[in-house]
């Protein structure tokens, strides 16, 4: 039958139990997860980004002039005002060169509508001295606006009124009313509007004098305008652009520090574990192996162990006594005078034996001196007789 050698088992043990006790090993698991979560979030978002970044690249915006009556309705007194028409008899008089298209409608207590279809719409004109309050109403969903200019002088490219974030699927309608002022004004200047359309949806503006470009740059007023007159379609296509890729680029840099931070934890536990354990003595331990000794010399085998009597002198003369006492009972015993012969050889044969060690022949002597001395006198018949 095959057997696992020790050092595999103890091995094959210890690492079982470091698997086992491993304290890494939850931290390894949350370490996964993490990773999972994060990198599906990062392509999730940089998805939408994009996603974003196409729908605002998608959309433009469409100038339509005044004249364009597909769209625009004037209800009530009004003169369009044209290059080719002049308004004689108006009491506003701009400069024809810094309108759009060098036309206007110049209204004065009256109202109108602006159809369109797209996701944001901007209405301009051009802000008169005394002008009439101007209120504007949308439609689906309900959107107001209130417009009045209280300054000195022409300012061009006014926004009148605005609203955004609407469904570019469905027809909107915007309609507005002048009022008199509190000074007394009754007029108000349409100009032009802007609408924010998605890229199918271009062929569906039709009419007159339209255009699809950004739209109308700044114009020079007589009266500096505290309004910049950028569209607001514009910024918001920049904007989302930007925040597009600040979204990106603050999840990448989220991510990235979210790496190091839990490539800088484990780096510290796996240290403090290995220092934990350099302190405690976790060290591999080898199974005991018996040592063998060598047989030891014959000399030494044969040898015959001899046990030392007691020190004491008393108990080393009882022995003897009685020792001599049951010699000389024996048969072997001579009467006529002199030891036992079985003693003798007795004390010949341990004297033979111990003659390698002079310190156990010293004592041997010695002893047969005590024990010859303390054996009782010859016996002879003439003692007897006597």
């Amino acid at each position: 039958m095959y057997q696992v050698p020790c050092e595999t088992l103890a091995l094959s043990r210890r690492l079982s139990a470091e698997h086992k006790h491993d304290p890494t090993r939850p931290f390894r698991s949350a370490q996964r997860a993490f990773f999972m979560f994060s990198s599906t979030y990062l392509v999730a978002s940089i998805f939408y980004a994009w996603a974003l970044i196409q729908r605002v690249s998608a959309t433009h915006n469409v100038t339509i002039d005044d004249s364009d009556l597909d769209h625009w309705t004037f209800v009530g007194s009004y003169h369009a005002v044209t290059p080719t028409s002049p308004c004689k008899e108006c009491l506003a008089k701009p400069d024809p060169g810094l309108a759009f298209n060098s036309t206007w409608h110049d209204g004065s207590l009256s109202s109108g509508s602006f159809q369109f279809q797209g996701s944001a719409v901007y209405i301009f004109g051009i802000d008169v001295v005394n002008p009439a309050n101007v209120t504007f109403v949308l439609a689906n969903p309900n959107r107001n606006g209130f417009h009045y200019y209280g300054g000195s002088g022409f300012v061009y490219n006014s926004l009148f009124f605005s609203a955004t974030d609407l469904d570019p699927t469905v027809q909107h309608t915007v309609t507005w009313l002048m009022e008199k002022s509190s000074g007394g004004g009754s007029a108000a200047l349409l100009d032009y509007a802007v609408i924010t359309v998605e890229d199918a949806s271009s062929s569906s503006v039709s009419g007159g004098p339209s255009s699809s470009s950004s739209g109308p740059t700044n114009s020079e007023s007589a009266s500096p305008s505290p309004n910049t007159n950028i569209l607001p379609s514009q910024k918001s296509k920049s904007n989302a652009g930007a925040i597009a890729g600040a979204v990106v680029g603050v999840l990448a840099l989220l991510a990235i520090l979210g790496g190091l931070f839990i490539f800088w934890r484990r780096k510290r536990l796996v240290d403090r574990e290995a220092q934990k354990d350099d302190l405690s003595g976790n060290y591999l331990v080898e199974p005991y192996q018996p040592t063998v000794l060598p047989p030891s010399p014959p000399s030494l085998q044969s040898r015959p162990a001899f046990h030392s009597p007691p020190s004491d002198s008393g108990s080393v003369s009882m022995s003897m006594v009685a020792q001599s006492t049951s010699v000389s009972t024996g048969p072997s015993m001579d009467r006529k005078g002199g030891s036992a012969p079985g003693w003798t050889s007795r004390s010949e044969d341990s004297s033979s034996q111990a003659a390698a060690d002079p310190a156990v022949e010293e004592r041997l002597r010695h002893l047969e001196q005590v024990v010859n001395a303390s054996q009782p006198p010859r016996y002879s018949a003439h003692d007897h007789g006597t």
